[in-house]
């Protein structure tokens, strides 16, 4: 038999079996499946193999690891002790997994070189998962951010949740790409997830209009994030999936008050008389100029030179934008000075990091819109003590000025007539 024809075998039978699967506690099917799936991905480790037959490889793991799983009890002691600090509102991060013996690094290796490697649809997701950033030349470790700590954050894209989220408009492009942290704390490497769930909650206010569409899509989403990370990781030395709930826990009261507030500072500039039929050309401009004004890490000076900061350590993220769905475009921004202030709160909030500017056509003008962090803080930071949450309001303020004064700097260095 063919590989294509026994692929397709494996995996439709491990889709109907994970169907079943389904009715069994997640922390619990995720735990089992992983001594399984670990055991026959790690046969013949020295070959290499195709996207395919990894797939192969893996849907032939969960066709055991389901049926197993199928006859162990619902209850017992791998029960999540945490899961009742959700029932009352929307969890804001979750920790996927760990990883004893390994560094931050070594665990973020493994998990971007798998992320690029192989084709997810295969194994039945709704679309292949990218790192965001990563051009395909090179180590993908140039695409994932290191933050203040030796932390690392990674932005996560897929095409078919873009298209969902986009449909409602490119002011959502600030709700995507999806964001996971590697994080050490006490010798112990963890995977934390800031929840889809609680930035579709909070940036898709219209979602009433397709509420139950919304929900599944976030479930969808927070399964597929499992699912990769399982992936990736199952057979490196010393992990163990995880479910824990981290960080604040927003009540239907909080998000109500939420959802009532602006999430983002929006700057409209006119298109230029010289580039009405070129309008494009323009936005590219525009994105050029907000990267020389904030340099960025390959630059040969870092450090904003713009007059009027906070902070003189403001850079990109990257030398390039993330580019999403429709030339909407994504700029990320770090200070490392505000950086260390927003971890000292709790390492798990570092998936929030780093700031983010959105940069899309729309209509007769190009907008620019920034994150407001007194948005973002109240809510991501929401577990934070009162005395360092009053500092925290402080600074958002701060880094809020910071980068609309970026933004309007570098528009105002291009010389174009007015239209």
């Amino acid at each position: 038999m063919q590989g294509s024809n026994m692929c397709n075998i494996y995996c439709n039978t491990a889709a109907l079996l994970q169907v079943h699967s389904h009715t069994l506690r997640p922390e619990l099917r995720r735990k089992f499946s992983a001594v399984i799936l670990g055991t026959i991905l790690a046969l013949d480790t020295n070959i290499a193999l195709t996207g395919q037959e990894y797939a192969m490889r893996y849907a032939f793991a969960a066709i055991i690891s389901c049926t197993i799983t199928l006859a162990l009890p619902t209850t017992g002691a791998l029960a999540n002790p945490n899961t009742t600090s959700w029932e009352e509102g929307v969890g804001t991060f979750t920790q996927l997994g760990t990883v004893e013996g390994s560094s931050v690094d070594q665990v973020a290796m493994e998990l971007a070189s798998a992320i690029v490697r192989y084709d997810d649809t295969l194994l039945g997701m709704e679309g292949d998962w990218k790192l965001a950033g990563y051009t395909g030349k090179g180590s993908p470790m140039h695409a994932v951010l290191k933050v203040p700590g030796g932390h690392r954050v990674f932005a996560l894209s897929n095409a078919h949740y873009t298209a969902h989220a986009l449909a409602y408009g490119p002011d959502k492009t600030l709700a995507i790409p999806f964001k996971l942290a590697v994080v050490e704390n006490e010798g112990i490497v963890k995977i934390i997830l800031l929840n889809p769930e609680a930035v579709f909650a909070l940036f898709f206010k219209e979602r009433s209009k397709g509420l139950h569409s919304m929900e599944r899509l976030t479930r969808s989403v927070h399964e597929d994030l499992e699912n990769l990370i399982d992936l990736s990781l199952t057979g490196f030395r010393g992990y163990t999936p995880d479910s824990v709930p981290l960080g604040h826990v927003m009540t239907a009261t909080e998000m109500q008050a939420f959802t009532a507030r602006s999430y983002a500072k929006e700057l409209n500039f006119s298109i230029p008389l010289d580039h009405v039929t070129e309008r494009e050309t323009f936005r590219r401009e525009v994105i050029e100029a907000i990267l020389t004004h904030a340099t960025h890490e390959a630059a040969p000076t870092v450090g904003s030179p713009v007059r009027g900061l906070s902070v003189s350590d403001w850079r990109a993220a990257r030398s390039t934008p993330l580019t999403m769905k429709d030339n909407t475009t994504i700029i990320e921004m770090c200070s490392p000075t505000y950086a260390k202030a927003a971890l000292r709160t709790g390492i798990w909030h570092a998936p929030a990091l780093p700031c983010k500017i959105a940069v899309y056509l729309e209509k007769d003008q190009l907008t620019i819109s920034v994150l407001d962090t007194d948005f973002m803080f109240p809510t991501f930071f929401g577990d934070t003590p009162a005395k360092m949450g009053a500092r925290l309001s402080g600074m958002s303020q701060a880094v809020r000025a910071d980068l609309i004064l970026i933004v309007e700097t570098a528009v105002a260095s291009l010389a174009h007539p007015a239209p």
